[in-house]
């Protein structure tokens, strides 16, 4: 989720885009399964819905950057743990309805 008005103030005074993409209350999650009961992540409905209704919608087998790569990469950079949630924006599906 991007607030706009954050992102085009802070755009305008060459600052980091930050205050845009990571306000309060800014990341919706829904119910959490653990890794072991889901299995290996390689594909699966992923859906965005507001207020019950289908906003967008896809399959982790459509994103670019597959989850156990994102996984991989970033656990260079920081020390993930049990309960850690990645976000990844919508831009990396392919084909997914906006």
């Amino acid at each position: 989720m991007t607030r706009r008005d954050l992102q085009g103030e802070a755009k305008k005074a060459g600052r980091l885009w930050e205050p845009g993409k990571a306000y309060e209350r800014s990341e919706p999650v829904g119910h959490l399964q653990p890794a072991a009961d889901v299995g290996e992540m390689t594909d699966g409905r992923i859906e965005l819905k507001v207020n019950g209704v289908v906003r967008q919608e896809g399959d982790l087998n459509q994103m670019i950057w597959k989850v156990p790569e994102m996984i991989s990469y970033l656990s260079k950079y920081f020390e993930l743990q049990a309960g850690d949630v990645i976000m990844s924006g919508t831009r990396l599906w392919r084909g997914a309805r906006c």
